[in-house]
């Protein structure tokens, strides 16, 4: 159903498509968290006259293989744009490569032409990536880590050599219910070993599918003279009395160990 071709009208989703590609290629709309900064666009929004210069340019060379080959590139990126429903950054990527070698070529034809205006040009991305890296590395951060749920994955971490028969995670990680999005997770967190998860245990270890329980903590009987572990989120906290288990924060989510 994302395909162009298989929609049931194609003429108002040929056009709603257009404007989509031309929104996040040309004017850099706001996308997704992880695919763009707030504020600096995909190759910062200044830079899409000299893009565009940079375009008219290879078009005027194409007849050279280097200019057919960068028309190519743009055209196949275009063209994924249009025949994709809905289209953002990640599902049209392949077009960036060509945009910045369009503003490099763009702004290597200004600075041939008006040579004065070299510094300010240099000045002005200078100071553009500056207050990028700025972002990058402060608030954007922040909220990046939410997104990619760095909480969680702290509390999961936090458990991967803990001294218990069982380690309970909640299914309600990303959404309630996420119980598959737990177990990616902690299997990357833990560094599981593939053979281990598809059921090759070592002799004297207990089974994957029997230590990791993924499941919602009110669907558990919890049980504190278990030799178990639980990583849940906050608001289930008030599923476990305090005078029988000890808890660790990490931000949305918690681990709780029963208390020796």
């Amino acid at each position: 159903g994302d395909i162009l071709l298989f929609s049931d009208d194609i003429p108002r989703q040929l056009w709603e498509n257009i404007k989509t590609t031309v929104q996040v290629v040309f004017l850099q709309k706001r996308d997704l968290t992880w695919n763009e900064v707030p504020g600096f666009g995909t190759i910062y929004r200044f830079s899409l006259p000299f893009a565009l210069i940079g375009m008219a340019r290879a078009w005027k060379r194409r007849k050279t293989p280097g200019g057919a080959l960068l028309c190519l590139f743009f055209g196949a990126g275009l063209l994924c744009g249009i025949l994709t429903n809905g289209v953002n950054v990640n599902r049209i990527n392949l077009i960036f490569y060509p945009m910045v070698i369009f503003t490099g070529l763009g702004l290597d034809l200004l600075l041939s032409r008006l040579r004065f205006v070299r510094y300010g040009i240099a000045a002005l991305y200078l100071a553009a990536f500056l207050c990028f890296a700025a972002t990058y590395f402060g608030g954007y951060a922040e909220r990046i880590a939410v997104s990619f749920m760095s909480d969680f994955g702290s509390a999961v971490s936090s458990v991967k050599d803990a001294d218990a028969d069982r380690l309970y995670i909640t299914a309600d990680s990303q959404y309630t219910g996420a119980w598959h999005v737990s177990e990616i997770l902690t299997l990357f967190y833990h560094e599981t070993d593939a053979r281990y998860y598809q059921g090759d245990t070592p002799t004297g270890e207990m089974p994957f599918r029997e230590k990791y329980v993924f499941d919602s903590m009110k669907n558990l009987t919890i049980d504190p003279g278990e030799n178990a572990v639980y990583v849940l989120t906050q608001s289930d906290r008030e599923l476990f009395d305090a005078e029988w288990f000890t808890f660790e924060d990490f931000g949305a989510y918690c681990t709780a160990r029963p208390k020796r």
